[in-house]
């Protein structure tokens, strides 16, 4: 598994205890104890490769937790997108461009991990469901597993042909100055 920079304030398991009291949710034990160690926290740069989505791979910016800033707290999150996302899953990691890395609590896909796309909710609104989203994994630990270091160093560009180039004449002004040219 890749580095994951804890969060500061410590995890409260009370929190989690009233939410899944209030919702009717239990959470796997795997993700509480994820969020016992790290509370959310911040991965290093990193790639999750996709098997069964639209787009092969997402970056993850961070776990979301308890006890933190609105935008990083579990539950702020799920307030947020619950009206957004099918309502058997909570929202536990912010992805790269504005989706959403989302567990799914219901009976049937209890612990399997989805991404949610938001640009997909503007094609099926209101009616957005499991099948709707992007299967990732069936456990946290899975998903865990499936995140993968990542050097943009070592991606093979070679295809990639550069057509035109726009650079701003105060800023090459700066950088001739600079270089002394």
């Amino acid at each position: 598994m890749i580095n994951i920079k804890e969060h500061k304030v410590a995890f409260d398991k009370n929190v989690i205890d009233r939410f899944e009291q209030q919702n009717g949710f239990k959470l796997p034990n795997e993700y509480v104890e994820f969020l016992k160690e790290y509370n959310g926290g911040r991965p290093e740069a990193n790639i999750v490769k996709l098997k069964e989505c639209e787009f092969d791979s997402c970056l993850i910016s961070s776990f979301f937790g308890v006890n933190r800033d609105d935008n990083n707290h579990i539950l702020y999150q799920f307030n947020i997108l619950k009206k957004r996302i099918p309502g058997e899953c909570i929202p536990i990691a912010d992805v790269e461009g504005g989706n959403v890395i989302c567990l799914n609590l219901s009976a049937d896909r209890n612990g399997y991990i989805y991404l949610w796309d938001h640009e997909v909710e503007l094609v099926y609104g209101e009616k957005i469901t499991i099948d709707n989203m992007c299967f990732v994994a069936k456990s946290f630990t899975e998903f865990l597993k499936m995140i993968e270091r990542y050097n943009p160093q070592n991606e093979d560009l070679s295809d990639y042909k550069t057509l035109e180039v726009y650079v701003n004449p105060d800023f090459l002004k700066k950088i001739r100055k600079e270089q002394g040219t």
